[in-house]
């Protein structure tokens, strides 16, 4: 898994039961990566042993299987605490990688200490894999930083009804400083 730096990003791949698209997410993330984690919750249907093999043909990824299922929330969770370099992303057990775009996302965070995530185009697809709208990248921080209360709740309300946005590269500090137990 050559390419991006395996001690500067690490892509963390949260899955339970997907063996159907998990192969194909793995293999979009040869080269783009760097160090790749899955984070498999117990699986039972047959994406435990293809992560395991994936894993052992491939130097920068590690296959964490739970124990017993924890539940997707901490699932998540522990692959944000794990996180031992600068940049961090998860990305879906069933979404892709498109090629190049964890050079132009990192290439953002050059001499801009105050950037703290970005995010692409997304291309969403239907449930069987056919491309459907793309979702192009915004600025959000003029929203997010108006004066204006109603400014504010609008550009949230607007930047977070995607999860696209959760599936960019953040800087790793700034993702946990900002992460929340649940009540």
């Amino acid at each position: 898994m050559s390419g991006i730096d395996p001690s500067v990003l690490t892509t963390a791949v949260p899955v339970f039961n997907d063996v159907e698209h998990i192969g194909e997410t793995l293999d979009s993330c040869i080269g783009q990566a760097g160090r790749l984690v899955i984070y498999d919750n117990c699986s039972t249907d047959g994406t435990s042993e293809l992560c395991e093999r994936f894993a052992a043909g491939h130097e920068h990824c590690t296959h964490v299987r739970q124990p017993e299922n924890i539940g997707g929330f901490e699932n998540f969770r522990m692959a944000l605490l794990d996180c031992e370099t600068e940049f961090f992303r998860w990305l879906g057990s069933h979404d892709r990688l498109g090629e190049g775009s964890t050079q132009r996302l990192l290439a953002l965070f050059k001499d801009r200490p105050d950037v703290l995530l970005a995010a692409g185009p997304t291309r969403y697809m239907d449930e069987d894999g056919v491309p459907m709208k793309v979702k192009k990248p915004m600025v959000y921080g003029e929203g997010l930083m108006s004066d204006n209360a109603f400014e504010r709740l609008l550009t949230r309300q607007t930047v977070t009804r995607d999860c696209f946005i959760f599936y960019g590269i953040f800087r790793t500090e700034a993702a946990r400083e900002a992460w929340f137990d649940p009540v």
